[in-house]
């Protein structure tokens, strides 16, 4: 399988695939990479690396921005048709960003609080 390799460290890869929309990533042995090309490789069965999970971004992230958040934000912004979506996508954009921007607040203190093991 053709995975991305993302650090080299001490004979071992850390590898990055995709499998269906989800993303993995994993510790191997340089030996296992063959083919490598620039930043990709190939790797016969990723599955089996030693997983590198990262941060539990599931249990540190609170969503609170609604959909009726993300209306009165559009509107605030002067999107109120569709018409209007298509010919401002900008806008529209900093409107979603600004929403869920109090949610990265949330979650960069969540994060936090999870390296200091609170």
């Amino acid at each position: 399988m053709r995975v991305r390799i993302i650090r080299r460290k001490n004979g071992t890869c850390l590898i990055e695939w995709m499998v269906g929309e989800n993303t993995f990533r994993g510790w191997v042995p340089d030996s296992e990479v063959s083919d490598i090309s620039g930043t990709t490789g190939l790797v016969e069965q990723p599955d089996v690396a030693v997983p590198y999970t990262g941060a539990p971004w599931r249990e540190l992230a609170s969503m609170t921005a609604t959909p009726i958040d993300l209306e009165r934000e559009l509107r605030r912004r002067g999107i109120w048709t569709i018409e209007d979506l298509r010919a401002n996508p900008n806008i529209a954009q900093a409107a979603i960003q600004s929403v869920y921007g109090y949610d990265l607040a949330a979650l960069l203190n969540n994060a936090a609080r999870h390296e200091k093991g609170l």
